[in-house]
């Protein structure tokens, strides 16, 4: 029988978990700048708080829904495989939402004149970000049955590695809430 510990990572900072990290950042990132860019699109035809409430919403409700599908599949398939395939999607609907944003604001689905309308793009944005929730429940949970085999088991619960991984998301979307606003601000200049 093989030594498994031959293969085990000697370093916390070793390029897997390194890569994890960045990975990490890049899911937590995109997933609340989009959430938090959709206010400013948003409140041009619904209540701020509505369309903020709605973007909580439409992000959480994903996790409640696909966690305990999404650790079955991590356990039936490679945490490898899904989590690539999590990654291909969630440049596959950043490229949509970025195509629906190119559209401009002439699409509508319904007349902007009724009160409680909501235009056809906000409801095709919030449907990605609904999307982008999904993927990020299904990652996650390959994502964290991958630390154990990254991180060396005596630094497993130290410092470094209990600080920085379950920390990370929480700064990546203190990070992308104040610059998910400035990318519409940018938008909005260019027009001009």
């Amino acid at each position: 029988m093989p030594n498994l510990t031959d293969n085990a990572p000697k370093s916390l900072w070793n390029r897997g978990f390194i890569a994890l990290l960045i990975t990490q950042f890049t899911v937590a990132f995109n997933d609340n700048a989009f959430r938090w860019l959709l206010i400013p699109i948003g409140k041009a035809y619904v209540n701020e708080d509505f369309i903020r409430t709605l973007g909580s919403v439409f992000l959480v409700i994903p996790f409640l829904l696909w966690t305990s599908i999404a650790g079955f599949v991590t356990d039936k398939f490679s945490r490898r495989s899904v989590m690539i395939w999590c990654k291909l999607i969630e440049l596959l609907l950043l490229a949509a939402a970025v195509g629906i944003l190119m559209l401009g604001p002439h699409v509508t689905g319904q007349s902007t004149a009724e009160t409680y309308s909501m235009p056809l793009k906000i409801m095709l944005l919030l449907g990605i970000l609904f999307l982008l929730g999904s993927q990020s429940a299904f990652f996650s949970p390959s994502k964290y049955s991958t630390i154990p085999d990254l991180v060396p088991d005596e630094q497993l619960s130290a410092f470094p590695c209990s600080r920085w991984s379950p920390a990370c998301p929480a700064k990546f979307s203190a990070v992308s809430y104040s610059l998910g606003p400035r990318f519409w601000l940018l938008k909005k200049m260019q027009r001009a």
